[in-house]
């Protein structure tokens, strides 16, 4: 009895040797992997955009570490009354199994921002998607905008869609928002959220004679509130960058009564707030610490001149962009969120009629200390 029971167990390891290990297996080339969604709104249903690599493709690189020909990159769309309803549509004709485990960028139309809350929810009850997603809004159709390709035949996943943050370190003008951050500030019960505005342009690059299209940041959308407060151009934000946490270099070009005085490019920055109680209604004061250097400037220009200069720039676009903000009623400087810190009693009474919405008077001093780091090979006259 005991000789055939060792029998059947020897048997039985056998059989399970022949067994493979991975049955429910799935190859990388068998996957679609989604890298960027975008999601439209017509009043009536969403609109999903579905970006897919073929990651065999951008892994092929060939002498110089660029690829030998261009990474094709492959757009799926549908429609839902709901944005996991138009996922659910999409797979239905997807001819792999579709995966957002390598989702990336997320981008929204304008026309989708007041179903904000219900794209949120959809989004972040997917497992697979990341917090780390960035985030983008955008005016022009979203097919168009995931058409674009990289420089030297790179795949999309080079550009300033999937990666801002390069961009951003050159030129600090508007922040890139990652999913985590951009949520947190928007649930948050002061102050705004933003989301920045991405476009299109084919003014600044050609390929031989060929005009070449690239990603841009030309703005950004405000939320306030819960609700979309309104878009804000490149121009009218001039001074919004000054007060990013995130700040890391922007260019200043100095000019005084038409008379150019020196090219500067502003390398650190650091605001403080001070908030006071004026007539029962909140004032506020800003402290900013500016370095930079010098890395242009016309014969006779003095160390005084670019000091005086940079300094006055930096007030004036500030005061100009909290202007702007404050006659459309939105709060672009976020200076709620520092009046709900400091003073959450003054906070209550201000908005107990109301939502908090900015007035022009309550801006007060604004002073910003400068130091010039570099002035290149020349010593500036005093």
């Amino acid at each position: 009895m005991k000789a055939s029971k060792r029998l059947f167990l020897l048997l039985s390891s056998l059989c399970l040797l022949l067994l493979t290990g991975c049955w429910d297996e799935t190859h990388p080339q068998d996957v679609v992997y989604v890298t960027a969604l975008g999601i439209d709104y017509d009043g009536k249903a969403f609109r999903i955009f579905t970006q897919v690599m073929d990651f065999s493709s951008v892994a092929k690189m060939g002498e110089g570490g660029k690829p030998n020909q261009e990474v094709p990159a492959w757009i799926g769309t549908a429609q839902g009354e709901s944005v996991q309803q138009a996922l659910n549509n999409l797979e239905l004709s997807t001819q792999q199994v579709t995966s957002l485990e390598h989702l990336m960028t997320v981008i929204c139309t304008d026309k989708a921002l007041p179903r904000l809350d219900s794209i949120l929810d959809a989004i972040n009850r997917i497992r697979a998607v990341r917090y780390t997603t960035w985030v983008y809004a955008t005016r022009i159709p979203i097919e168009k905008l995931l058409t674009v390709k990289g420089f030297f035949n790179l795949s999309p996943l080079s550009t300033l869609l999937y990666q801002p943050e390069e961009s951003y370190r050159q030129s600090s003008f508007i922040p890139p928002r990652e999913m985590m951050r951009f949520v947190s500030r928007y649930r948050e019960p002061a102050g705004s959220a933003y989301l920045p505005s991405i476009t299109l342009t084919r003014s600044h690059w050609r390929k031989q004679d060929k005009k070449e299209t690239v990603y841009t940041l030309d703005g950004a959308y405000f939320l306030q509130h819960g609700k979309p407060a309104g878009y804000f151009s490149r121009n009218e934000l001039r001074g919004f960058r000054w007060l990013t946490p995130e700040f890391k270099s922007s260019p200043l070009h100095l000019k005084k009564e038409n008379h150019r005085l020196a090219e500067m490019m502003i390398t650190g920055m650091k605001a403080q707030y001070k908030v006071e109680v004026s007539g029962g209604k909140p004032r506020y004061s800003l402290y900013l610490k500016a370095t930079g250097r010098v890395d242009e400037i016309d014969p006779g220009v003095s160390e005084q001149d670019v000091v005086e200069e940079v300094r006055s720039q930096i007030v004036s676009q500030i005061r100009d962009t909290y202007r702007i903000g404050a006659e459309r009623g939105v709060d672009v400087l976020n200076l709620e969120e520092k009046l709900y810190r400091s003073n959450n009693k003054l906070w209550k009474q201000v908005t107990s009629s109301g939502p908090y919405s900015p007035k022009a008077e309550e801006l007060g001093e604004i002073r910003v200390d400068v130091h010039i780091l570099h002035y290149g090979r020349f010593k500036l006259v005093p």
